[in-house]
């Protein structure tokens, strides 16, 4: 939750104003100061959105950061029903039209060891959705950070499958969901000189994407630009394909070797 850019107001006023006067939010419902997922919320949230983008549906609402806003202040079984709530609301607004999919934009939850607080199943999570909206559910995409340096979405086996430890990426892939990935470019640090190593001849920001657009079950690493230049930097590694699967091993040993 944050305050809309035009409104020149503080954050708690902001809220207070926009949210807790109308009824959207109540007492206890923001956790670690500033996360909110009750059903109430996100239907307003989405409203302003379609509104805000003159759009009638969007493609693909993600929830962001539930696990990872929610579990200092509630027990895992209380957010498990809290989750079970939004994927309840999303399905109506997919019913009603103004949503096509939905998924997770995470940090933490599933890329760490099942003993971490903030550990979520995605094979639990597919089947949360299944059992709300059938096996037609719209729990498609979930989105997380990976690049060269945080590179446990590929190499951490941290979910499960039946009896077989697998990487998230893994998962994804087996369970049908599409992987977009975060922080391409570590905020700039891995453009600096011998961050990363070199392949391909490639300068440094189309080696972060080529890494990342190349590891199996990845749709897409999410880039922020802040110039025209930019764009256009990035845009070149469009010229090339991906790296094939057999040098992308041998990368992947480099990498970690």
């Amino acid at each position: 939750m944050t305050n809309d850019a035009d409104v020149q107001l503080g954050f708690w006023k902001f809220v207070k104003k926009y949210y807790a006067d109308e009824g959207i939010v109540k007492e206890g419902d923001i956790t670690s100061g500033y996360h909110c997922m009750t059903p109430t919320y996100l239907s307003d949230q989405l409203d302003r959105s379609l509104k805000n983008l003159d759009l009638e549906c969007v493609d693909l609402m993600y929830l962001h950061n539930a696990v990872e806003g929610q579990i200092k202040d509630v027990s895992k079984d209380k957010f498990l029903e809290n989750l079970k709530s939004v994927f309840e609301l999303y399905e109506q607004k997919r019913d009603e039209g103004k949503i096509k999919f939905y998924g997770m934009a995470t940090w933490e939850c599933f890329r760490v060891a099942k003993d971490n607080p903030q550990y979520l199943s995605l094979e639990e999570t597919v089947n949360m959705a299944k059992s709300v909206g059938g096996e037609n559910h719209g729990f498609k995409f979930i989105q997380l950070p990976f690049n060269m340096h945080y590179n446990q979405a590929l190499l951490g086996k941290t979910q499960t499958l039946g009896t077989e430890n697998v990487s998230v990426l893994e998962a994804a892939v087996k369970l049908g969901i599409g992987v977009f990935t975060t922080v391409p470019f570590m905020q700039g640090r891995l453009l600096a000189p011998g961050a990363m190593p070199e392949f391909n001849e490639l300068k440094p920001s189309s080696r972060a994407l080529q890494f990342i657009r190349s590891s199996p079950g990845v749709l897409a690493p999410l880039v922020d630009q802040k110039s025209s230049k930019h764009v256009s930097e990035n845009l070149e590694i469009m010229k090339i394909p991906p790296i094939p699967e057999d040098e992308f091993l041998t990368l992947d040993k480099k990498l970690t070797s």
